[in-house]
C-alpha cells in the first residue's frame, strides 16, 4: 500500500528544508510536538495549499462529503436504514468487519488510485480508534449510537480529516523516517508521536453548526466538507485548502 513505504520528492522549493526537519525529527532532535508541528506546517503549505492542492485535497474533500451524508444518515435513520438507502442492504446484521469493509469501500472506492489508498486508511485509522472493539452488528448499531451522541459530524469529519492528513504525511516521508530513526521501535515512537500531535493540535477546532439536515450529496455538502478540510489544513499550515 501507499501509506507503508517513502514516495519520491520534489527538490524545489521548500522541501529541502521540510525533509531535513522530518529528519531531525526521526533521529530525535526534533522528536518534540513544537517539531512535528513545524514540520506539519512547512509540508502542508508546500504540498496542500492552493495550487499544490491537486488531487488530494479533492479525493479528501469528495470521501468527507459521503462520510458526512453517511453519518447524517444514520443520525436520522439509524443504521440498518442508511445502509439499504445506500445500497448496502446485504450488510445489515452481518458481523461488524464485514460490514465495515463493505463501508469503506463504498465511502472510498476500490482503492485503485494513491489518493483512495490514503483515504481508505485514514477512514481505516478512524474506524480502528472508534468502532474497533465491535465485534457483531447489534455492538456497531450501538458504537455509531454513541458516537453521534458525544460528537457531532462536524467534529467527526475533523477527525476524519486528521487522519487523512497523518497518512498523506507518512506515505511521503514513510521511508525517511525508518531509516533516520535508527531502529523499528524508534520509527514507530516517531509515527505515534506525530499522529498524536495532529489529535492533540485538531482539539482546538469547534464545530457546533447542526450537519444533519445536509444535503450531503449536493454542492452544500461538497462546500462543507471542503471548509471542514481547509479549517483542518489552516491549524497546521495557515492555507485556505482551495
Amino acid at each position: 500500500m501507499g501509506t507503508s513505504t517513502g514516495s519520491k520528492l520534489p527538490t524545489t522549493g521548500n522541501w529541502p528544508d521540510i525533509k531535513r526537519e522530518v529528519s531531525g525529527i526521526a533521529r530525535g532532535d526534533f522528536a518534540t510536538p513544537g517539531g512535528v508541528d513545524r514540520a506539519l506546517g512547512d509540508y502542508v503549505r508546500e504540498h496542500l495549499g492552493g495550487a499544490h492542492s491537486g488531487s488530494y485535497n479533492a479525493q479528501a474533500t469528495n470521501n468527507g462529503a459521503r462520510f458526512g451524508g453517511f453519518l447524517a444518515g444514520v443520525q436520522n435513520n439509524g443504521l440498518s436504514q442508511t445502509l439499504v438507502d445506500a445500497g448496502l442492504g446485504n450488510l445489515v446484521g452481518k458481523p461488524s468487519q464485514e460490514v465495515m469493509r463493505g463501508l469503506n469501500e463504498y465511502l472510498v472506492g476500490p482503492s485503485s488510485l494513491l489518493e483512495e489508498d490514503i483515504a481508505r486508511w485514514a477512514l481505516l485509522d478512524y474506524q480502528n480508534d472508534v468502532l474497533g472493539a465491535c465485534e457483531t452488528y447489534a455492538d456497531l448499531e450501538a458504537a455509531f449510537a454513541a458516537l453521534l451522541a458525544r460528537d457531532n459530524i462536524g467534529s467527526i469529519m475533523k477527525s476524519f480529516f486528521g487522519n487523512y492528513l497523518y497518512r498523506l504525511f507518512k506515505t511521503h516521508f514513510a521511508e525517511r523516517i525508518m531509516k533516520a530513526a535508527g531502529s523499528l521501535q524508534s520509527a514507530k515512537e516517531r509515527f505515534r508521536l506525530i499522529k498524536d500531535t495532529i489529535a492533540l493540535k485538531l482539539n482546538l477546532l469547534t464545530f457546533e453548526q447542526d450537519l444533519s439536515s445536509i444535503n450531503w450529496r449536493g454542492a452544500d455538502g461538497q462546500r462543507l466538507s471542503q471548509a471542514i478540510f481547509s479549517s483542518v489544513l489552516n491549524i497546521f499550515g495557515g492555507t485556505d485548502g482551495s
